[in-house]
């Protein structure tokens, strides 16, 4: 199953460049935080969704974490990020939980394999 997103991105160079000019006072960090490029992901992709909070406390977001290398996070709304937890704990499909028992097989066969080649 595929979804469209909306993403939203830290502009952390706005933000050094406020703490070096000292203009970072005063400011909460939800105010770095802006809405990116939207994305159409499969939702079998998403192996973790995990709910967060900036460091101040002045937003919350959604990371959800589709590889081993957290470069490739993306980072959701709250809104979007509920509404994705809703449609991925959906369990009255049952082609949804087939995909879902196939996706993990294959997901293990491929850690088995890249196990023995290393």
């Amino acid at each position: 199953m595929h979804k469209e997103i909306q993403t939203i991105y830290l502009d952390s160079a706005a933000m050094m460049n406020d703490v070096h000019a000292g203009l970072s006072s005063g400011k909460k960090d939800s105010e770095y935080y802006h809405e990116g490029e939207p994305l159409t992901i499969r939702l079998d992709t998403i192996r973790q969704l995990r709910k967060e909070t900036s460091a101040d406390g002045s937003m919350s977001y959604y990371r959800l974490r589709v590889s081993d290398d957290y470069h490739d996070d993306i980072l959701v709304s709250k809104e979007q990020g509920e509404k994705i937890k809703a449609t991925l704990l959906k369990e009255n499909e049952p082609i949804a939980k087939e995909l879902n028992i196939l996706s993990t097989v294959i997901r293990n066969l491929y850690e088995l394999l890249r196990a023995r080649l290393h």
